[in-house]
């Protein structure tokens, strides 16, 4: 996401946590990934308050005041906008000026870029969030998985196809058989003495 935006912008982009840890970065930043920011007093800010800012004058900026680099920072310019799940901050996305010809396409297109760079937000937080339902998911799953296996009962489960899909401990003692032999397999053919077609089409 980085790359494709900075390469259609001609501005640099840097993408950061909750930690203040650079995960994406391109141009001069883009050997610092994984590393965490030295001060970061805007990325804090925005982190914050979840409102976007836009320093016209990097090092000069209230914000800036306190840092040891004021006045002198290696930023021209930048738009910093949060990164935002549901309601929570997860991170920062900036369009950053390194030199004149950047921080005069920040200055002359801030209100669009601040609109674009609000979408790329909420597409990176939608990705975060689909993974994290995933993950989620997977935790849920091997409970489940572990529950069925920890139970007396032989539990066998087909989907709609008939194609088994669980297959506990306790079926495999009474099958005698294991269950990576009959997981993925037609219920029919694997195991014929159960009417699970016809359970199925009933």
């Amino acid at each position: 996401v980085a790359e494709a935006i900075a390469s259609v912008l001609k501005v640099e982009v840097e993408i950061i946590d909750t930690e203040l840890v650079r995960v994406a970065g391109t141009g001069i930043v883009r050997n610092d990934v994984g590393s965490r920011l030295l001060r970061g007093l805007v990325n804090k800010h925005v982190l914050q308050t979840g409102n976007h800012i836009f320093i016209n004058e990097a090092g000069f900026h209230p914000i800036c005041l306190s840092c040891p680099l004021s006045g002198r920072c290696f930023y021209r310019a930048s738009i910093v906008y949060p990164i935002i799940a549901e309601t929570e901050v997860i991170g920062t996305i900036s369009l950053i000026a390194f030199d004149d010809a950047q921080k005069e396409t920040l200055s002359k297109n801030t209100g669009s870029l601040i609109e674009f760079i609000g979408r790329m937000a909420d597409l990176i937080s939608s990705k975060a969030l689909e993974r994290e339902i995933v993950a989620e998911r997977m935790v849920m799953a091997n409970r489940l998985e572990a529950v069925v296996d920890a139970v007396y009962e032989g539990v066998v489960a087909v989907n709609s196809e008939g194609v088994v899909t669980h297959f506990n401990q306790s079926a495999e003692r009474l099958f005698g058989a294991k269950k990576e032999h009959i997981v993925g397999k037609d219920a029919k053919v694997i195991l014929p003495s159960l009417p699970l077609a016809e359970v199925l089409q009933e």
